[in-house]
């Protein structure tokens, strides 16, 4: 997968790669910056904590936590550098790289000639500590016998039927403009099934 957002003249294994959603690299570069904080927290504490008698299972825990805190700033720097893709579209459809727990799948095909809308709405995610709001790309199926989905590729992990919910937050383009962006390409890839609608 390339690091362009539009890159029109790579071939990829679903088809002519005309754009790619890509992690936004802003929430890896808070994500890596919060974790160095936490790190550098934690150490002090475990240098003033260090001669303390009877202590030790404190001192592990500490450990775990920075060891922890170091894997999430690695892992944050790998995405500034090469951000992960939430999605591509192509000539043959919209592939979806979400596997139900984060997005390094293989990839899911949704064909064009199965969308019959795209919607920008907003979908209710619970908790622990209640309800968030994620702003999503509502993909609307056409299914038929010998052709369904795995939920797991859909980003709130379920899926009204024969829908196929695209995170229109995280990654880069998004919002509005990401609808818009992906309408074009329905307009011109999508069979006669397909509806452009103006939700959002």
């Amino acid at each position: 997968m390339s690091s362009s957002k539009d890159i029109p003249s790579e071939i990829g294994p679903f088809g002519r790669v005309l754009m790619c959603c890509q992690w936004k690299r802003s929430i890896s570069i808070f994500t890596g910056i919060g974790g160095a904080l936490l790190c550098m927290i934690l150490f002090v504490l475990l240098q003033r904590n260090r001669v303390a008698s009877g202590s030790s299972w404190f001192h592990g825990v500490q450990i775990m936590l920075i060891v922890l805190m170091l894997i999430v700033i690695v892992a944050s720097i790998k995405n500034v550098i090469s951000p992960a893709a939430l999605f591509e579209v192509t000539d043959q459809g919209i592939v979806s790289y979400y596997n139900g727990l984060d997005y390094n799948g293989t990839g899911f095909l949704i064909p064009w000639n199965r969308v019959t809308s795209l919607e920008y709405v907003p979908y209710k995610v619970f908790t622990g500590g209640g309800t968030t709001i994620l702003w999503v790309i509502a993909v609307r199926l056409e299914c038929t016998r010998g052709w369904s989905f795995p939920i797991s590729v859909s980003c709130v992990g379920q899926s009204e039927d024969n829908v196929i919910f695209l995170d229109a937050q995280k990654g880069d383009p998004s919002g509005k403009s990401l609808l818009t962006k992906l309408q074009v390409f329905a307009d011109a890839y999508a069979g006669s099934q397909y509806v452009k609608t103006f939700s959002g």
